[in-house]
């Protein structure tokens, strides 16, 4: 029914009713009764119109002509508007003020509970739809769910989009059946979708789940279309608590890789401590027991290897315990001279041919430190210095105090950093690729990153750089105190 027809319909009513007011009014007017009681059955038809009709526009039309019928049927002159006794006067002004309040106040009561019962109607299926959804255990379970409530409420056919794992699923309800059809849809399919369907977004400011589609011709007021908008709040509240369920389980996953890889990486690296001290401990009584050249050299080769690989044990081991957040430190004063003394010692063991020199200040300089861990710092650097210079090139430790800390410094003669690569080399796995095929095979890409991390832990900063002439220079400072806090 069109907008015409029904105000049509509702003026015929209107004008029924004040028609059978009025013959109601001539029986009981022979019948003897008095003006009063005319006046009543009179605002009684109005309470009637204004229950049965919408808006305040046919009560008061009522009104003034139910004033207008008692004047012209009940009150002398009959058939005239004219008023003899003017006392009828201020009894039609009154009973046109009656009838327009009561209409007035009849339709605010009743909108007043169209309304509430409305809300209340909206308030329950909102209930169920997100008691629905709270029971939905996936994406797919949501989308169905949804669907089904839209239907059911609306009457109509429904089409849900929305993607898992980066592929599109639509999924369709008919009006006829209530059974739910779902595909995989192309970008092609569902530009000419939505090109033919009333759209709703499943989204915020942030994120978009999905879209609800509604035929074209939805019969739609604003009063649905906020219904609609309300059910797709629920959908996003529950795809929002999918995406969070699967991200969280994603994340307990890797955590549980991650755990495995690093249980799996300690107890291999511990296994291996064994056998490679042995094998470096052979190899060095080679070194100095054979004569011959030709053996010599693949005892050389034994122990440079034996040596790499205990280094990079020991690096696997700190790496481990830096993903897991137990790198400890272990601080006391410690004397620098023998800090480098130690680092000195662990290269004396190696066969290669770059002097180190050393360069630090004569007085004793004690400075709060976990040792072992700091003496894995030079060794990785010096080591690092080593695998880009030349064999003849010399490798510096320079130690400093400035202010509140000392620095050290590794300084070569080498091939320096490309500047490309200098926000990289501390990053983890980070191999640079245009390093020489031998020395990209030395590497692993832990030494750096493992010493930025235990630099940070003792509240220092590391800092890599490429001198004036050549060669480069990594420095990292350690503070003097204890931090207080």
């Amino acid at each position: 029914m069109n907008y015409k027809d029904k105000i049509f319909l509702q003026s015929m009513l209107t004008l029924l009713i004040i028609a059978a007011a009025t013959l109601l009014s001539y029986i009981i007017k022979n019948l003897g009764f008095s003006d009063t009681n005319i006046v009543v059955i009179y605002i009684l038809s109005v309470l009637i119109v204004s229950y049965f009709t919408k808006g305040y526009f046919y009560g008061i039309a009522a009104s003034v002509l139910c004033m207008f019928s008692f004047n012209f049927f009940f009150t002398a002159p009959i058939h005239s508007f004219n008023v003899y006794n003017k006392s009828y006067v201020l009894t039609l002004i009154v009973m046109l003020i009656a009838s327009i309040l009561t209409s007035t106040l009849t339709s605010k009561i009743i909108h007043s509970s169209k309304t509430a019962n409305s809300n209340k109607k909206q308030f329950q299926t909102l209930f169920k739809v997100s008691s629905s959804l709270a029971k939905a255990s996936s994406i797919s379970d949501v989308a169905n769910i949804s669907l089904q409530c839209i239907s059911i409420l609306f009457d109509c056919e429904a089409t849900f989009l929305t993607s898992i794992d980066n592929i599109t699923y639509r999924y369709d309800i008919m009006r006829e059946k209530r059974f739910i059809s779902s595909q995989v849809i192309s970008k092609e399919q569902i530009e000419l979708l939505l090109e033919s369907k009333t759209i709703y977004y499943i989204r915020n400011q942030v994120n978009q789940y999905g879209i609800l589609c509604l035929p074209l011709d939805f019969d739609i007021n604003e009063e649905k279309k906020a219904f609609i908008n309300s059910i797709c709040n629920q959908i996003f509240i529950a795809l929002e608590r999918e995406r969070l369920s699967r991200e969280k389980e994603s994340v307990k996953n890797e955590v549980e890789r991650e755990k495995f890889k690093s249980n799996l990486l300690r107890a291999i690296s511990h296994d291996l401590r064994g056998p490679l001290s042995s094998i470096s401990g052979a190899s060095e009584i080679l070194l100095y027991n054979i004569k011959d050249s030709e053996n010599l050299g693949f005892a050389k080769d034994i122990h440079d290897s034996s040596i790499w690989l205990t280094q990079m044990v020991e690096n696997i081991l700190s790496l481990t315990k830096v993903q897991e957040g137990s790198l400890n430190i272990n601080k006391k004063p410690e004397a620098i001279e023998e800090i480098i003394g130690v680092v000195l010692q662990y290269f004396s063991k190696c066969t290669t041919t770059n002097k180190i020199v050393v360069d630090i200040p004569n007085d004793i300089i004690l400075v709060p430190m976990d040792g072992k861990l700091i003496c894995q710092v030079l060794i990785n650097l010096i080591d690092n210095a080593i695998k880009h210079s030349n064999p003849t090139d010399e490798i510096t430790i320079k130690a400093f105090v400035d202010k509140k800390q000392v620095w050290f410094c590794v300084i070569d003669n080498g091939t320096g950093i490309n500047p490309q690569n200098l926000s990289k080399i501390f990053d983890l796995f980070y191999i640079a690729e245009d390093l020489p095929s031998d020395t990209k095979h030395r590497g692993n890409g832990l030494g750096l990153a493992i010493c930025k991390a235990i630099v940070l832990a003792h509240g220092g900063k590391i800092i890599a750089e490429n001198n004036l002439e050549k060669g480069a220079t990594i420095r990292f400072s350690l503070p003097l105190k204890e931090d207080s806090n």
